[in-house]
């Protein structure tokens, strides 16, 4: 996520026209660090490129601790409102943004109680995922693979596709997320026109590279469950995954799972990245996740106001509107 690749293609996508904010510390040909940022709407609002829009964890670049500091200057210098997405804690990012604004803006931080970029390190053990289960757990994940070949043929594929034969496989990762809670919710990539973009835009790009992995669980001939990913950095990323529901009490999504972790480790890999915010299905494999906190900078000026003044507003109603989603259940 903090490959050029990933930014280019966030900023091509979610721009508004091309008219992006580069903050730039040291010289242009080699920077101490760098961070780029989309237009957010009205109120001169700026979002880190390829992190909300995404659902990822995005961190700016920077070298070393007092390029990091420049950085949180150079932020603040804008003059816009900020908005930095699910920021990892590590870096102690915001404590630098917020001394560096002291007297000119407000920076706002909220911990979230998720964490984000479950990984889990590899090495020769996890050639047979199953073995670091449980007794009861590999006893139910097996029930559930003969229920599997008792509807047909199980196959698992993994594509490497070149940029020119990426398109109709990407659209088979499209139809199986639209057959998942994310259809019904109207959250999938068939219903969402720029996230779909983004991520066919991107796809080609790692395909070019020989970087990009479309993989299915297929069932009887039909693709039960899928995981758009890249391989980067000797690790495995796990970026995007969906089921089709009609499978579901034979769990595809985790037999894929289990496949793409021995494929993993079979190709020595380092890690396995599940990437997104961490869920119980990933708590179940993951070793590690990072601490995330919602990271905002609002400048004391009548735009920078205005649009704290519209963002409480927006999460105001939102959690509103959970509360009476709640009450209804």
């Amino acid at each position: 996520m903090q490959t050029y690749d990933w930014i280019q293609t966030a900023t091509e996508v979610y721009g508004q026209d091309g008219q992006n904010e580069t903050v730039i510390v040291g010289d242009i040909s080699a920077p101490r660090a760098i961070a780029v940022f989309c237009r957010n709407g009205v109120m001169r609002g700026l979002r880190l490129a390829g992190a909300m829009d995404i659902g990822e964890s995005v961190e700016a670049l920077y070298a070393d601790d007092t390029a990091k500091d420049d950085l949180a200057r150079g932020i603040v210098r804008l003059g816009f409102a900020v908005d930095l997405g699910h920021y990892p804690t590590s870096g102690d990012f915001s404590q630098r943004l917020s001394k560096a604004g002291k007297g000119r803006g407000l920076t706002l931080v909220r911990k979230l109680p998720q964490q984000a970029m479950p990984s889990l390190s590899l090495d020769e053990k996890w050639k047979t995922p199953l073995d670091q289960c449980s007794r009861s757990r590999r006893q139910q994940y097996r029930r559930k693979w003969r229920k599997a070949e008792a509807i047909g043929p199980v196959a698992l594929e993994i594509l490497t596709p070149s940029e020119t034969e990426m398109e109709p496989i990407f659209d088979r990762i499209v139809a199986v997320e639209a057959k998942s809670w994310k259809g019904r919710a109207g959250t999938a990539l068939l219903h969402d026109e720029k996230q779909a973009a983004f991520f066919r835009s991107f796809g080609r790009k790692m395909a070019a590279k020989g970087r990009l992995r479309l993989c299915f669980l297929t069932i009887g001939g039909q693709d039960a469950a899928m995981t758009f990913a890249t391989v980067w950095d000797n690790r495995f990323w796990a970026i995007k995954v969906g089921y089709d529901e009609n499978f579901a009490p034979i769990s595809p999504g985790e037999a894929l799972l289990v496949e793409l972790i021995r494929y993993s480790a079979e190709n020595d890999y380092s890690s396995f990245e599940f990437c997104g915010k961490d869920a119980p299905w990933t708590r179940a494999w993951a070793e590690d996740a990072t601490e995330i906190e919602a990271l905002r900078f609002y400048p004391l000026t009548v735009f920078g106001l205005g649009r704290l003044a519209l963002d409480s507003w927006q999460m105001a109603r939102q959690r509103f509107a959970a509360r009476i989603a709640k009450n209804r259940d």
